[in-house]
C-alpha cells in the first residue's frame, strides 16, 4: 500500500446528507476518518452567482485507497456536479498513518470454531440413607 495520506474535500448542502456520508464511507470502510465542518460558500452556478451555506467534509483515507473513496463520492453526492477536491499529505504521524490503514482494511472473516457438544450433566448418587 502506497504510503501517506488523502483528505478528499467536498461539500453538501445539509447536515443530515454530510452526516450520511460520512457514516457511510466509514462503515464500508471507505475512509477512515470524516470531519464535518459548516462554512458559507459564494460560487456562479447556471449563470448567476450563489450564496449559501454548506458543509464541508473532510474525508482521511490512505493513499492506496483514495481511488474507492473518491469513486464512492462520485456515485452517493446529492449534487449535481460534486466539488470533489484531494490533498496528498506525504507528511502524516507513523501512528496516525497507521491507524488510518487498519481502519479501512476490510476485515478477513475468521473461520468458525469448531462447535463443542455440551458437557453431559454430571449425575451424582444421591445418598440413601
Amino acid at each position: 500500500m502506497p504510503s501517506g495520506l488523502r483528505v478528499l474535500l467536498t461539500t453538501v448542502g445539509r447536515l443530515r446528507e454530510a452526516k450520511l456520508l460520512a457514516r457511510t464511507l466509514i462503515s464500508k470502510r471507505r475512509a477512515a476518518c470524516v470531519q464535518i465542518t459548516p462554512l458559507y460558500s459564494v460560487y456562479r452556478w447556471k449563470g448567476k452567482v450563489t450564496e449559501t451555506p454548506e458543509y464541508l467534509l473532510w474525508v482521511k483515507v490512505p493513499s492506496g485507497r483514495a481511488n474507492e473513496a473518491r469513486a464512492f463520492l462520485r456515485q452517493h453526492h446529492p449534487y449535481e456536479v460534486p466539488e470533489i477536491l484531494e490533498i496528498a499529505t506525504d507528511a502524516v504521524d507513523p501512528r496516525y498513518l497507521r491507524w488510518a490503514q487498519t481502519s479501512v482494511q476490510r476485515k478477513v472473516p475468521k473461520s468458525a470454531p469448531a462447535r463443542r457438544l455440551p458437557r453431559p450433566a454430571v449425575r451424582r448418587k444421591q445418598d440413601t440413607r
